[in-house]
């Protein structure tokens, strides 16, 4: 709950103006999609009544944020989300992911000179943990709320490596069964 009154507001006035914008432009395309774009964004992260997701969902809205994103600064971002296999249905706190994509823009990619590479990536290990990897910043918030919901088998880790950051998430598998 804490998280979802945290969303950052600039992102929403940001859009919203930059819909105006597309308008004045007479790029009524762009403003419809961008519209949709952001509506399906905002129903996913303003969801009260779900506290439990799963990967797919999640992956699925960080998509819409990135496409908005993508957007707004179109020469300036390239992504990839890797394939989620049978990984899509494991369950896991509703916006554990999205904080730190999300910092990757908030923490300065205007300040970036060169494109901006946002990655995701999700496996198996042998241990029957999920490994996602992503890069990005914002660690604290998503940290403690994999200790709450994982207990000690969640673990979040950076590695920054010359111009880039790496996060890595583990946690379990065993909990795609669980009952929502």
């Amino acid at each position: 709950k804490l998280l979802q009154s945290q969303i950052n507001p600039h992102f929403l006035y940001n859009s919203l103006n930059f819909i105006y914008r597309m308008i004045s432009s007479e790029n009524l395309e762009g403003a419809s999609k961008m519209a949709l774009f952001l509506g399906r964004y905002f129903r996913y992260a303003t969801k009260s009544n779900l506290d439990v997701t799963t990967i797919g969902e999640e992956v699925a809205n960080i998509d819409v944020y990135l496409q908005i994103q993508q957007m707004r600064y179109p020469d300036k971002i390239w992504f990839e989300i890797g394939a989620l296999h049978e990984m899509q249905d494991y369950q896991i706190p509703r916006l554990l992911i999205q904080p730190i994509v999300e910092n990757i823009f908030v923490h300065g990619i205007s300040s970036f000179e060169d494109k901006v590479n946002v990655t995701l990536d999700f496996s198996e290990t042998e241990d029957g943990k999920i490994h996602t990897q992503m890069n990005g910043h914002g660690l604290n918030n998503v940290y403690q709320r994999l200790q709450l919901f994982f207990r000690e088998e969640g673990d979040l880790w950076m590695e920054c490596r010359e111009n880039n950051t790496i996060v890595v998430m583990e946690f379990p598998a065993e909990y795609k069964r669980l009952e929502v």
